[in-house]
């Protein structure tokens, strides 16, 4: 794995760095820990980081077997507008010849909670919500993996600090509030933030049991336009049979409908 740079990075599947790490402003609201931000300040920060610009990002979901053998590459297209009223985003997976296979929009209203709207085919057409819980295709990432769900849900706890691959983190471990299509995937989702920078560089999710059923990490980051994002991630299901991999190909400014 190649080393994290001090620069500013960015964080989750797309993200441009909107901010500076400060925590300045972010959940105000909540309670401090000793001297440390309390779990939902913290993730509260991470959200702001998230880019204001409508961005559109293009890559491919990677399924390997453990030695390296590659069983499909799936096209996929991100348009983020988190910037919008309300803030929403179009996760688009497509098929080996060009084609769009699903589109899923999700609206994250502070108000309303996540709504969301999914559509099949090539034109799409409106269809019912699958189980954003199930893999996409034959990945190991569903749609709450995809669209990082985990990082707006508000039961939020620091429970320590440590390294991730020489960069000190928080620890924070967040639970669904059980009210959402997003919200049953996981009991609990353990995730280890960047103290400096506020972004995310691993999370484990743990099913009502307490085991260990999927592993999300940052491999490696790319710069564009003066801003580092990220270009690999891994994710690994129960099985360490298969993996998948996401790699991000193309980041551009995404024109206002």
């Amino acid at each position: 794995m190649n080393s994290l740079s001090p620069a500013v990075i960015l964080l989750c599947l797309a993200v441009a760095a909107a901010g500076d790490g400060s925590l300045d402003g972010a959940a105000a609201d909540d309670p401090a820990e000793g001297d440390q931000p309390a779990g939902r300040r913290i993730l509260a920060a991470v959200r702001r980081n998230l880019p204001r610009e409508p961005l559109l990002i293009e890559g491919s979901l990677l399924v390997r077997k453990r030695r390296g053998f590659v069983l499909s590459e799936i096209p996929f297209q991100m348009r983020l507008e988190w910037g919008a009223a309300p803030p929403r985003a179009v996760y688009t997976v497509g098929d080996a010849f060009g084609g769009e296979q699903e589109r899923l929009t999700v609206l994250r209203d502070a108000g309303k909670g996540a709504r969301f709207t999914y559509m099949r085919g090539d034109p799409p057409a409106p269809a019912p919500l699958p189980d954003l819980e199930a893999p996409i295709r034959d990945t190991a990432l569903s749609w709450v993996d995809l669209t990082l769900s985990f990082l707006w849900w508000t039961d939020a706890q620091r429970v320590g600090t440590e390294d991730v691959r020489g960069r000190p983190c928080h620890v924070l471990d967040v639970q669904p509030a059980g009210a959402g299509p997003d919200d049953g995937a996981y009991a609990r989702v353990r995730l280890w933030i960047d103290r400096k920078l506020l972004m995310l560089l691993q999370a484990e999710a743990f099913d009502e049991a307490g085991r260990a059923i999927k592993r999300l990490w940052i491999d490696s980051f790319k710069k564009v336009d003066d801003r580092w994002m990220i270009k690999d991630m891994d994710v690994q299901g129960p099985s360490d049979v298969r993996r998948t991999r996401l790699t991000v190909y193309d980041v551009s400014a995404a024109s206002t409908p």
